[in-house]
């Protein structure tokens, strides 16, 4: 399993996430971003808006790479947009 893509990623007070269709909508004090997600292969939860987790339907050597490169990028704007 990812190693990477294994770690729930903590969101902070001031941010805000939500996620409308595919969309997983970040918004911060210092921007907004917006990353697109395939629900088709992941699992998306948002656990009373304090964490995030994303893990793969079903874990081959294709979504294991996607896996730690989608939660690095979710990990990446909800840093981003607060700091």
């Amino acid at each position: 399993m990812s190693k990477i893509g294994k770690i729930n990623i903590v969101i902070p007070e001031k941010v805000k996430v939500a996620i409308a269709g595919n969309i997983l909508n970040i918004e911060g004090p210092l921007g907004k971003k917006s990353i697109d997600i395939d629900l088709d292969i992941f699992n998306l939860n948002i656990t009373e808006g304090k964490e995030i987790s994303i893990k793969p339907k079903k874990i081959d050597q294709d979504t294991k790479r996607l896996w730690g490169m989608k939660r690095s990028l979710i990990n990446n704007a909800v840093i981003g947009s607060n700091s």
